[in-house]
């Protein structure tokens, strides 16, 4: 008797410290005993359940149908669920379902049949397994929206997993590429196994490999310069089981790398080629004005022979200079509201006839296309340096293309054309499909003096004066060459409304005056130019003081020196420029007239500002004619009125 208890306590204890909820119930499905865990399971403490029926664990479903399962049961001896475990739900006193484990069985006491349910509480697993499933989902969506080319490989590196953006990037199909190795996307597939052999380990916690830029090929055999990383991936035990690897396609950002790189090394060579020309045109300056001196007091005609070639080469230098300051965006620009289209055409039928007859040159005028504000003679000029340019690349022949287009820029195109920014604009293009350029010469093409064509056949100031003009302008010129395919070079200009001023800001012809004999105070720097200032404006019929800046031009008048004009350069040592002398005779002696000289233009001296001071500007080098007529209309404008008055660039 003692045993017998002893064993029921033992079996007693068991029950109540087993973590699964154990229930005994009759062959009609009423309770008998149940464990603690019951209550834990299910809310209901074993008293509750004593004597009533196990339905009451089961929705309501279930319910209906336990005892008829029992009933089938002990009729057929069909097991439905006896000796067999299966996922069951159950119902919570709150009314709440229980996802649960059930297992029954049975044995036989004093000739009565009783069923013993063991359960497994899976709420803890569901909710496990919800939780694992929403992590999967958002893995995968991850996986499926990252931009950038993401791969799975196993050890020996044969793709197993690839994310949609693999194939939008190298062009396979999914499942096309699994089971290939991950070499194969390479160029050059050695480089795949000299960078993965160094991958860090994501088990291990390395630091992230650096990314490295490398060549690879699209299915349709293209090649395209990718930013890749790898890592080794490792298990719990520290084994290898494969590499993820992420490839980003870099070929817009390289793109906008090169372009930025050029803009930056171009605007250096312009800031220098600008110096240059300006200095240089001191120097025509000083010959072209001993020339027209000298001239007239020539008769030999073999010495006036001489006299005129020595002018004429430097009036080619003078154009010389023209091309560097429109290169370096400093050269004056007579800017009018143009139809590209009309330009294009106009100087597409002069053209043809100078290009050669084995070159097709086909113009494609845009309909609707938006009006720019442009000077029409270096549109002329871009548009015949371009077409004859692209007949260079052509020896044996070709097509050349012109074709005019709106454009409207957003964030990412502008960002790709260095010194544009998002809007409106008229596109300009030349195509040829001639020799074509390899990058490292395309990347250059835009510098002055940078040509491929032999000696003598070309200054390297084509293309420059397009960029120059361009930027001047407020716009871009931007080439793309492909070697054996052709150029293409795009001139970008802001467009304008219809209904904006067509008049241009041109020159005025004026009859070459003489003065009568006012004073003239020249400021300049420069010992040659003073003194040619001296003489030149003499022979005028004025009378002339001479000072080398602009400190010494204040002094001047302040101690009572009253001049008819000022002359006064742009540039000049003594912390003064010409233009702050200006702004402070125009402010303390207005009475004085102002002529400002510079061998740079607009894009150094604001058009504001010389309109605000109502002073005229003359571009050096500049023919003794040009001085007359300036000088005299600075001088008779002042005289006229002091009301404000715009003036113009000359």
């Amino acid at each position: 008797m003692n045993a017998a208890s002893n064993d029921a306590a033992r079996l007693r204890a068991i029950l109540d410290s087993a973590v699964t909820a154990i229930v005994t119930i009759d062959s009609r499905g009423i309770v008998h005993a149940a464990n603690p865990a019951v209550e834990r399971m299910f809310g209901y403490a074993e008293a509750e359940l004593i004597g009533r029926n196990v339905s009451m664990l089961m929705p309501d479903d279930l319910a209906r149908a336990h005892d008829g399962f029992i009933a089938r049961y002990l009729a057929t001896g069909d097991p439905r669920i006896i000796g067999i475990g299966r996922e069951v739900t159950g119902q919570h006193k709150d009314g709440s379902s229980v996802p649960l484990h059930l297992s029954v069985g049975e044995f036989e006491d004093g000739g009565v049949q009783y069923f013993t349910g063991i359960m497994v509480d899976l709420r803890r697993q569901r909710l496990t397994e919800r939780q694992l499933a929403r992590e999967e989902a958002l893995f995968q969506s991850i996986f499926d929206s990252v931009p950038d080319a993401f791969v799975v490989t196993d050890t020996d590196r044969n793709i197993q997993v690839a994310n949609p953006a693999f194939g939008r990037i190298f062009g396979f199909e999914p499942g096309e590429i699994v089971g290939r190795p991950i070499t194969a996307l390479f160029d050059e597939p050695e480089e795949a196994a000299l960078h993965m052999s160094s991958a860090p380990s994501l088990e291990r916690q390395q630091q992230p490999q650096a990314p490295i830029i490398a060549n690879f090929r699209r299915r349709n055999g293209e090649r395209f310069p990718g930013e890749a990383v790898w890592s080794e991936v490792r298990d719990g035990a520290n084994v290898g089981v494969g590499y993820v690897a992420l490839v980003r396609d870099v070929t817009r950002e390289l793109k906008r790398e090169t372009a930025t790189r050029t803009a930056q090394r171009l605007e250096a060579i312009g800031q220098l080629t600008g110096g240059i020309a300006h200095d240089f045109n001191n120097l025509l300056t000083v010959i072209v004005g001993n020339l027209e001196l000298l001239e007239p007091r020539l008769s030999d005609d073999a010495q006036l022979d001489l006299l005129r070639e020595v002018k004429e080469a430097a009036e080619k230098g003078a154009q010389l200079t023209d091309h560097l300051l429109t290169f370096a965006r400093r050269q004056r620009l007579e800017s009018q509201k143009i139809s590209l289209n009309t330009m294009v055409t106009t100087v597409a039928d002069l053209l043809r006839r100078t290009i050669g007859a084995n070159i097709v040159l086909d113009v494609v005028p845009s309909s609707n296309l938006w009006m720019t504000r442009a000077d029409p003679g270096l549109i002329e000029t871009a548009i015949v340096n371009l077409v004859l340019n692209a007949r260079d690349a052509m020896p044996v022949g070709g097509r050349i293309v012109v074709e005019t287009r709106n454009a409207i820029l957003d964030a990412s195109g502008a960002e790709l054309i260095p010194g544009l920014q998002v809007g409106q604009y008229v596109v300009l293009s030349v195509t040829d499909n001639g020799n074509g350029m390899p990058p490292e010469v395309a990347e250059r093409a835009f510098e002055p003096f940078f040509t491929t064509k032999g000696p003598g056949k070309g200054s390297g100031l084509g293309l420059a004066s397009v960029y120059g003009f361009a930027r001047q302008s407020g716009g871009q010129a931007t080439l793309y060459s492909e070697v054996g395919k052709g150029t293409t070079v795009r001139i970008y200009l802001p467009r304008v409304d219809a209904d904006d001023s067509v008049g241009p800001t041109g020159r005025r012809e004026e009859p070459l005056p003489l003065g009568n004999g006012e004073l003239v105070l020249a400021v300049e720097d420069d010992a040659n130019v003073r003194r040619l200032t001296i003489q030149r404006l003499t022979a005028l019929g004025y009378e002339v003081e001479a000072v080398g800046d602009a400190n010494a031009a204040l002094r001047a008048i302040d101690n009572g020196l009253r001049p008819a004009v000022v002359f006064t350069d742009y540039m000049m040592p003594g912390g003064i420029s010409g233009l702050e002398l200006a702004q402070r005779l125009r402010a303390q002696h207005p009475e004085i007239a102002v002529l400002l000289t510079t061998g740079y233009a607009g894009g150094l001296i604001d058009a504001g500002d010389i309109n605000a001071l109502r002073i005229k500007v003359l571009m050096k080098p500049y023919r003794q004619a040009k001085l007359a007529q300036t000088i005299r209309e600075a001088i008779d404008t002042n005289n006229a009125t002091r009301s404000p008055e715009s003036a113009s660039l000359i």
